[in-house]
């Protein structure tokens, strides 16, 4: 039996994360300029401190979300890529994590719950967890 597929395969959930965040950066974008043209916005306002309306500020923190733990996703993802230790459990943990992120993003610009944006939150953390968790046990076998 095949314990390890191709390493390659690690990328499909790192270009979904990619995609995601670029889906934040358009739809910030799009928020700002609506803002702008509706006259709820000045050109100044978006420089810091500075009266950001408070969409806007909702949307760059969803932005910023995309580059804190997402960014353990990525180490984890190039690191089983690397040692090609890339297995269909943290694959499919890895495409896990990418769900709930995605979750997580429609939350944030939605609804923007503070409680079910932690549940989604903590939910990819766990997945995140047992990633590191499995990259660090395929490493030991592989020394095996």
């Amino acid at each position: 039996m095949k314990f390890y597929v191709n390493p390659d395969l690690i990328f499909v959930p790192i270009i979904l994360m990619v995609a995601a965040t670029i889906y934040v950066y358009v739809v910030m974008a799009k928020g700002r300029v609506r803002l702008f043209k509706e006259g709820k916005a000045k050109i100044e306002n978006f420089e810091i401190g500075k009266g950001e309306p408070e969409e806007s500020v909702k949307l760059n923190n969803v932005l910023k979300n995309q580059f804190e733990l997402p960014i353990l996703f990525y180490l984890a993802c190039l690191s089983l890529h690397m040692t090609q230790t890339v297995t269909l459990i943290n694959l499919g943990l890895a495409l896990l994590f990418v769900y709930f992120k995605v979750l997580h993003i429609k939350e944030h610009i939605n609804s923007n719950e503070v409680l079910t944006r932690r549940k989604i939150f903590f939910r990819a953390f766990q997945v995140l967890v047992l990633l590191w968790v499995g990259f660090i046990i395929q490493l030991v076998i592989k020394q095996l």
